[in-house]
């Protein structure tokens, strides 16, 4: 990608437009309930707006949205005067609520202000004492929230940008405006510009980062892949790409690539960099080139360098005192760290007494000439104290004193003031003496309290997670512990309130998964959370692991006949699972199954009896018809299909009036014509499927049709993962043995309600008569193609049309003009297959053209997330639709000409995500044989 010229860019980009505000209101009656909590967060009628929350159950998550949103309002109000600890609760809300609200923000300048605004009020002072005093946990912990969210900001600034952009070039027509390009560059250029700072910005994520991260080098990399594209004369920002550069190879320990990048700033040999470093971009490089040796640890290099940097900022730097008074204490910081280097390297502990009383000599004196910076030079002097010093080298009295200190302040009464870092240091001991065991001065009492206080500490500070994860740790570690039941305890209520907090967290629920197998197993033997740790093991597809917890569940548990019934259900899913080559293991699993369905009716008529309510009634009635069903499908799977139509006899009457009686109809519909099909009574089942459509009705009918379909479907597709051909073509029979018969039966049939049903019969029946095809080879396939291919035409014949459109409602009936999308698209596919390229061309490139296949990646829902997956669909009708329009190209010059620069464009806009992962290769194939010399990277 060109650069852009960012000389007038920046300004721009943030003053596009004025901060969005909210209309005002005229009376708080008026508003809705999400703008009433809007103005009343905007008001600060905190106590109201809490209330509202509550009346209305607005999640957590909500909550935080709201707030987040408000607080963006006023950080980006320049008439507002703010103090800076007015900020500072701003950046918090707004870093809290950010995912929650992102989503929302369509405005891509709006979000660009937005984090230049999070930029310069949330990570500039934090990113300072990071680069200057050297790393610290605390401050990186601070910094690091809210890096993410202008890291995520920027990101989608740049995705609704383009988006804008692309919207407005949609607009142009063959002779767009001044007007109309003028609006495009503007959102071209905010795209880039959202890019760059992006990449920039990274380097304060990565600052915030654990050193250890493997994902501090991945974000670098990728940041100075972006930034190099501005490392040249017309970005007009060389000098200040070079230095980020610089930076971001030296957080990730690259010392030589961060000082090459800061010399040529300092040095710019042959005036590589224009325009020219300013004075301050040289210091910048001159200072950091220092920092470097300092993290390197070459002591003789890092006063050389410190020396050079004291004597260029007296030459070159104004010689006022506010000038000087800057660069000076910047050096001063330098030699600060210089001297804790020596102390840090000194082979005689009078070497580095003598290094850390000068550390401490340069601090004292910073303090007296910049009094502003006590905050961060107390925190120095601290971490000089020798209860901050490394744990590892104290006496393990001193870190039992640090315990105690945790353990007075966690043990302090609601409203007593709160010393957190004491508590944290208390961890820090804590953790030192377990990694103690088997020294000398550490007895086993000592190893339990303290492996004891590490959770007890987490939970003080709220960090429930991390507590309820260090419980566990310490009963796996010391299940015999007298401490061992209260751990358990403690971790049971913080994983209740973490469930009511957030039910479906991924992080609550890994630590579930490592409480239960503790709580249920020895020595503690909580039998009653069996059957609700099964339930999540059989819901989480670990059928195995279920069976064996539901077998714990003791029969005077009210769950006993559920946790049976679930059994039952557990062992059929694992046979379904076994493919070839498991067949015995398979026959083995169904028999355990049948033998318990057997046993299900009797407790399920047990508890019947004993049922106190017509809910629990209606319960084991529905249970006991689902054990007959299940007990259908288990002898439906041993292949006895006699025997399953005896357990089904009667089945109808035995669901009269259950509010779910079509789908288990339908199930039951399904079994009875597979097993009759089995028999070879094809005639049997096609009957069986017709009379009980007749005394059903329309919808009804089709509801129970469906069901069956379904059953037909998932059979279907189990075949088809374990690759058994034979299994799959007899299904697909079976589908096309019902179609026929089934379009015949609506069509002809006297009832209106019914008849309506015909169309989606008729693209049933195209289905499976080209499902069955597509497992045939040779003339066969061909010959049953071409069949399928005279259904898919009937169905666009002017007559098929029309009855797509009386399915659909009135408005959208007005503009189905060519029939439903999945005909034209499997009758485009089926010409594809028989080489008519022009037939896939039009059927193809009509459903692109008119976007009936979506985009390239769709958006699907997993674990609770939003993810972008690729659509299939749309690159396989793409692919074919290139390749076709290549095969006409042939004899058409000016088609192959506009086909080739079509799927240059493609690539340009999609790159390598080209085809996604399933059709990529496919599309690279073209790519080489139609335009080997394009490249588009």
């Amino acid at each position: 990608m060109k650069s852009k010229i960012f000389t007038t860019v920046i300004l721009a980009a943030l003053a596009l437009t004025t901060p969005l505000r909210a209309a005002a209101p005229t009376g708080l009656n008026a508003l809705s309930d999400d703008r009433l909590m809007t103005e009343l967060a905007g008001r600060g009628m905190e106590s109201l707006l809490v209330r509202l929350f509550e009346v209305n159950k607005v999640s957590p998550e909500r909550q935080d949205a709201i707030r987040s949103y408000i607080a963006s309002r006023e950080l980006l109000d320049g008439k507002t005067k703010l103090t800076y600890g007015q900020k500072q609760e701003l950046v918090h809300k707004i870093v809290n609520g950010i995912k929650a609200s992102l989503e929302s923000q369509k405005d891509p300048q709006m979000l660009m202000q937005l984090a230049a605004a999070l930029i310069e009020n949330g990570t500039d002072a934090d990113v300072n004492k990071l680069e200057y005093w050297g790393e610290n946990p605390r401050t990186q912990a601070e910094l690091r929230p809210v890096a993410e969210a202008v890291v995520n900001i920027l990101d989608k600034c740049a995705v609704e940008a383009s988006a804008e952009a692309d919207r407005i070039a949609n607009t142009f027509g063959n002779a767009p405006s001044k007007s109309q390009v003028d609006a495009w560059q503007q959102m071209d250029t905010l795209h880039t510009y959202a890019n760059y700072t992006k990449a920039m910005s990274t380097y304060y994520l990565v600052l915030a980062m654990d050193p250890a991260d493997p994902q501090r080098k991945t974000l670098v990399e990728k940041a100075i892949e972006q930034l190099a594209e501005n490392d040249n004369h017309e970005s007009q920002i060389q000098a200040a790409v070079r230095n980020r550069i610089g930076k971001l190879n030296m957080a990730i320990g690259d010392y030589d690539a961060a000082r090459k990048a800061f010399e040529s700033v300092y040095n710019n040999p042959q005036q590589q960099i224009l325009p020219e470093p300013t004075v301050y971009q040289q210091y910048e490089a001159r200072y950091f080139a220092a920092v470097c040796d300092l993290l390197q640890k070459n002591v003789e290099a890092a006063r050389k360098s410190i020396n050079s940097v004291v004597a260029w900022q007296q030459a070159n730097f104004d010689k006022d005192a506010k000038s000087q008074d800057g660069v000076r204490t910047a050096a001063s910081m330098l030699e600060y760290r210089l001297n804790a280097l020596q102390g840090q390297l000194a082979k005689t502990e009078l070497e580095k007494n003598e290094a850390n009383n000068k550390a401490m000599a340069v601090l004292m004196t910073l303090l007296k000439e910049r009094p502003e910076l006590r905050a961060i030079i107390y925190e120095q002097l601290m971490n000089r104290l020798p209860e901050n010093a490394d744990l590892a080298q104290q006496d393990t009295l001193l870190l039992q004193a640090l315990v105690q200190r945790g353990e007075t302040e966690r043990t302090k009464k609601e409203g007593q003031p709160f010393d957190k870092k004491n508590v944290e240091r208390a961890i820090d001991a804590a953790k030192e003496i377990v990694a103690r065991k088997g020294k000398p001065g550490t007895s086993p009492e000592l190893l339990d309290a303290a492996a004891i206080l590490i959770p007890a500490f987490r939970e003080k500070l709220g960090e429930h997670e991390q507590a309820v994860a260090g419980y566990l740790d310490f009963i796996g570690a010391n299940p015999n512990s007298t401490n061992a039941g209260p751990a358990l305890g403690n971790a049971m209520a913080l994983l209740a309130d973490l469930r009511k907090q957030s039910a479906d967290d991924p992080k609550v629920n890994k630590l579930l998964d490592r409480f239960f197998p503790l709580a249920i197993g020895k020595p503690f033997n909580r039998k009653e959370l069996a059957y609700e740790y099964a339930r999540r093991l059989q819901e989480d597809a670990k059928v195995k692991e279920a069976i064996e917890y539901y077998a714990m569940v003791p029969k005077d548990d009210s769950r006993y006949l559920y946790a049976q019934f679930y059994t039952l259900s557990s062992l059929r899913q694992l046979a379904e699972e076994q493919g070839k080559g498991k067949e015995a293991e398979r026959t083995q699993l169904l028999t355990q199954a049948q033998a318990l369905a057997a046993q299900l009716p009797a407790l399920a008529q047990a508890a019947l009896q004993k049922a106190g309510s017509d809910a629990e009634k209606k319960t084991f009635q529905q249970m006991a018809v689902q054990s007959t069903l299940l007990a259908a499908r288990l002898s439906h799977m041993l292949n006895e299909p006699q025997k399953t139509l005896d357990l089904l006899h009667g089945f109808e009457d035995k669901i009269q009036s259950m509010p779910n009686q079509d789908n288990l109809m339908g199930d039951a519909l399904y079994l009875r014509v597979r097993s009759y099909m089995a028999l070879g009574q094809n005639t049997k089942a096609t009957e069986a499927h017709l009379s009980l459509l007749k005394a059903k009705g329309g919808a009804e009918g089709a509801e129970i049709t469906f069901t069956l379909l379904r059953n037909l479907d998932d059979e279907f597709e189990a075949a088809r993962k374990n690759d058994d051909q034979e299994r799959m073509k007899k299904l697909a029979e079976a589908r096309a043995a019902l179609s026929g018969p089934l379009v015949q039966w609506a069509k002809n049939n006297s009832d209106q309600k019914i008849r309506q049903y015909t169309y989606r019969y008729m693209v049933f029946d195209a289905t499976t008569k080209t499902q069955l095809a597509e497992l045939e080879s040779g003339q066969a396939r061909t010959e049953a193609l071409n069949q399928a291919r005279q259904l898919w035409q009937q169905l666009l014949a002017p007559e098929g049309i029309e009855m797509y459109r009386s399915t659909l409602p009135a408005d959208q009936a007005a503009t189905a003009n060519y029939g439903e999308p999945v005909v034209l698209l499997n009758l485009a596919l089926i010409n594809f297959e028989q080489k008519d390229w022009t037939g896939a061309q039009k059927g193809l490139g009509k459903l692109l053209e008119d976007r009936k296949l979506g985009t390239p990646r769709i958006f699907t829902t997993k674990d609770g997330q939003s993810l972008a997956v690729d659509n299939d669909q749309y690159w396989e009708a793409t692919y074919k639709l290139y390749y076709s329009n290549f095969q006409l190209g042939r004899d058409d010059p000016g088609l192959l000409q506009e086909t080739k620069n079509g799927l240059k464009r493609l690539y340009i806009r999609e790159g390598k995500n080209t085809g996604g992962k399933r059709w990529g290769e496919k599309f690279d194939e073209l790519r080489k044989q139609f335009i080997p010399e394009f490249t588009w990277e």
